[in-house]
């Protein structure tokens, strides 16, 4: 298993526009930045609320419930350096039948850093893209929903944006750790 943290931000089986508008915005930014700090409203916080972004650690154990089985195998992540400081929170079992994660903060009087994946890992604020390594994404949940002309396309368009933002960082095939050539992929 490759040695970096990864954040990914789409846990759907879709990879379209949303991920390059995404990716785009970070690499604009040059940094991976908190809700509060991109100016979303508290509404708009997700389980790790308005100041933390979350990471999934590639080296921990991914049983059914993890970062690496939700959103890492589903879709873009970006690759970060281990020697980025992070939090380890705290690890909750959450019965989400019964639970939403509002109501499991105060249903345990949860203070300080949880996290319901066993593999997550936390940044406050934001994540310099001075710690990319690299973009790692699944060739073959691609190939399942996607022609190969269109990955070819898709591909492409992350290289541009890599090249645009000069960063020389590679695309890894997450099914096998490869680095995917940025031309001819298939």
């Amino acid at each position: 298993m490759l040695k970096y943290y990864a954040h990914s931000f789409n846990k759907t089986d879709n990879l379209m526009l949303l991920d390059i508008t995404k990716l785009e915005e970070i690499l604009k930014n040059g940094a991976l930045l908190s809700r509060r700090k991109l100016g979303l409203s508290e509404e708009e916080a997700l389980f790790n609320g308005m100041d933390y972004i979350s990471l999934c650690d590639l080296e921990k154990n991914h049983p059914k419930n993890s970062a690496y089985n939700l959103y890492v195998k589903r879709g873009l992540s970006l690759l970060f350096d281990k020697e980025l400081k992070v939090i380890e929170p705290d690890y909750i079992y959450v019965d989400y039948n019964t639970l939403g994660s509002i109501d499991m903060m105060h249903y345990y009087g949860i203070k300080g850093r949880y996290s319901d994946l066993i593999d997550e890992v936390q940044v406050k604020d934001e994540v310099s893209l001075n710690y990319l390594r690299g973009i790692m994404l699944s060739l073959s949940r691609m190939q399942y929903y996607y022609p190969d002309e269109y990955i070819e396309e898709y591909l492409k368009v992350v290289s541009y944006l890599l090249d645009k933002y000069r960063l020389d960082i590679p695309i890894i095939n997450l099914d096998n750790e490869k680095v995917l050539k940025k031309q001819n992929v298939l």
